[in-house]
């Protein structure tokens, strides 16, 4: 599938998401992606954005941070908006037990929520 239908089809399961939370009425925390004006930020349960729509791309987040494509990058911010790890790899994955497989053209390794890659004594 092209690049434009998977993002399609990704904002639609948004938009039918917060649809529901809407109804349900639940007022746990959590942000959640969502597009405006072409940009993503994220909103609330009640669907407020909490972050302001600035990101390419953006994903749910994973131990307190979501992975956000700027520009041709992906890095990853915090759940105030603040870009804790600059985009610079080509494809990120999320969290998991403090670290996040990361990809710069073929090379890919491990990093821990500092950005620090774990793995850099072994891939020399």
């Amino acid at each position: 599938m092209g690049k434009k239908v998977i993002l399609a089809l990704f904002i639609l399961s948004l938009l039918a998401s917060c649809k529901q939370l809407k109804e349900k009425g639940k007022t746990t925390l959590g942000l959640y992606p969502l597009i405006k004006d072409g940009k993503f930020g994220y909103i609330d349960r009640s669907c407020n954005f909490v972050i302001n729509p600035q990101f390419d791309v953006a994903w749910d987040f994973s131990e307190g941070l979501a992975k956000v494509w700027i520009g041709e990058k992906w890095g990853y911010i915090d759940k105030s908006g603040k870009i804790v790890i600059n985009p610079q790899f080509d494809f990120a994955w999320d969290f998991s037990e403090g670290l996040a497989m990361v990809e710069i053209g073929e090379k890919r390794t491990y990093i821990d929520k500092t950005g620090r890659d774990i793995c850099a004594s072994v891939n020399k």
